[in-house]
């Protein structure tokens, strides 16, 4: 064999490698339907380049066609791509279908105009009314099974267990809503479009799961009592402590506040009765539920909150936590709930979850709350005058001995009198007690953001609480990063 002839030999293996890697790499593609696009002023067809890189879709039209295209501003992230193409095609002179794995473009046809692409039928369009044909997958690929109707009328259809559906009398420029169960509701505009593949979304519900023990369940696996209470219901309530908060949210659950100081004194709870394995000293807490914060107890009475000589504990332990970071609170009522908990949970558990972050860009929240108190009932005290009154009254009834002259020489010697031998008048013994009005403040700053791997939340919180009686309010500066 020449020289020459082994070079052609090299030459034609070299390219049956080459051809044979182009059709491997091809056949190994797959296909995606979920695109995140953020262009200004963009040309179409810079748009269905970034389409095809990211989707693998392959795009099929004429060049005099698109050169007739609006430039296009969009920002979309993890959209599907019929929700794409729509807001692609928009005010623009031409629509799409999508056939398998390609995207035909093709010019509009307005009411009488024939149709070339249909061949030898040559049928004209009837008025603005068209059939929209088409199927509803999952994120699989999976046949859903959903509900399509004609945004704003009464026409609609379901697809069948295939997925397929049929959809007549539509009018080109409707809108089509699809709905199903464990699916999240889209709207889909026709934009002239004969068939249109649907992509759905399964819905995850904050319902669906609560927090059980040391992990997650499916609230429809849960054979047991639990009710859930999420942070948005409680932290616009005035109260410092979730544990006040949560008084006519659960069912079956009795909650009493432990004393009226800001901040100070765990509310009582009545769950699933006393328990009678503990005591009473030094006002334990015998009837309250087990507390479990992102998985750590919580002890409701600690020792060392204590005065030396004084029943009532310093401060609320609960209190300690920001309801601002609360995601959720769980209450686990009946036995097979608490099972793993064991005998501390005899009288139910309560588990708070804490607010994490979520992936995606870097979100800032910054949140003000203001209350104002006052006491709308005053306990009602003696004037000066009937005070002295009754004085006089007891004396003149222990002894008749007793003369005006004497009575009132004695209570000179008692309060306090004037250079000219009156009284000072009575201070105003409410004001000097009470605050007319109390105030409460609240600044928390948060951050939370991260990526599929790494999540964050930051929490900076301030509060200030003044009591209605003087002399007494609760400050809290916490911080919490998850």
């Amino acid at each position: 064999m020449s020289l020459t002839a082994k070079k052609i030999l090299l030459v034609m293996k070299l390219t049956a490698l080459l051809l044979l890697a182009t059709c491997l790499a091809a056949s190994a593609k797959t296909f995606s339907q979920r695109i995140t696009l953020h262009e200004k002023n963009a040309s179409l067809e810079k748009i269905f380049k970034a389409i095809k890189k990211q989707t693998g879709y392959t795009f099929i039209y004429r060049d005099e066609l698109i050169q007739q295209s609006n430039k296009i501003n969009i920002d979309v992230s993890d959209a599907g791509i019929a929700e794409v193409l729509d807001a692609c095609f928009t005010n623009q002179p031409f629509t799409y279908e999508i056939i398998d794995k390609t995207i035909v473009v093709k010019q509009k046809f307005k009411s009488g105009i024939t149709n070339p692409d249909e061949g030898s039928t040559k049928r004209a369009l009837v008025a603005s009314e068209i059939t929209v044909k088409g199927r509803i997958t999952n994120e699989a690929g999976e046949p859903v099974q959903a509900s399509i109707l004609v945004k704003g009328t009464q026409n609609g259809t379901s697809s069948n267990a295939e997925g397929y559906y049929e959809l007549k009398n539509v009018d080109e420029k409707a809108t089509l809503v699809i709905t199903g169960v464990g699916i999240e509701p889209q709207e889909i505009r026709v934009n002239s479009r004969v068939t249109i593949y649907v992509a759905a979304r399964i819905a995850v519900k904050e319902g669906d799961e609560v927090v059980v023990a040391y992990g997650r369940q499916k609230q429809q696996a849960i054979t047991g009592s639990v009710t859930v209470v999420k942070g948005e219901q409680i932290q616009n309530l005035p109260n410092r402590s979730f544990d006040k908060s949560l008084q006519g949210l659960v069912p079956g659950l009795l909650v009493t506040p432990g004393t009226g100081q800001p901040g100070g004194g765990t509310s009582n709870f009545l769950l699933r009765g006393i328990a009678t394995s503990v005591g009473v000293e030094r006002g334990s807490m015998v009837r309250n539920p087990l507390i479990v914060i992102d998985g750590v107890p919580v002890s409701q009475d600690p020792i060392d909150m204590y005065f030396v000589e004084a029943y009532a504990p310093v401060s609320n332990p609960l209190a300690q936590l920001n309801p601002g970071d609360i995601e959720s609170i769980t209450v686990l009522k009946d036995a097979s709930a608490i099972a793993l908990y064991g005998a501390q949970s005899s009288n139910g558990v309560i588990i708070v979850t804490t607010k994490k972050g979520k992936a995606g860009k870097t979100q800032f929240s910054f949140r003000h709350q203001t209350d104002i108190a006052g006491a709308t009932k005053l306990p009602d005290v003696l004037s000066q005058q009937e005070y002295l009154e009754l004085l006089y009254e007891t004396y003149k009834n222990t002894s008749g001995a007793w003369t005006d002259a004497t009575i009132l020489a004695d209570l000179k010697t008692i309060f306090p009198t004037r250079s000219d031998g009156s009284f000072y008048p009575a201070p105003d013994w409410i004001g000097e007690l009470f605050n007319k009005k109390a105030t409460t403040f609240s600044n928390q700053l948060s951050a939370s953001g991260g990526n599929d791997k790494t999540t964050f939340y930051l929490n900076l919180e301030y509060t200030k609480q003044n009591g209605i009686e003087k002399a007494t309010g609760f400050d809290r500066k916490s911080i919490r990063f998850n």
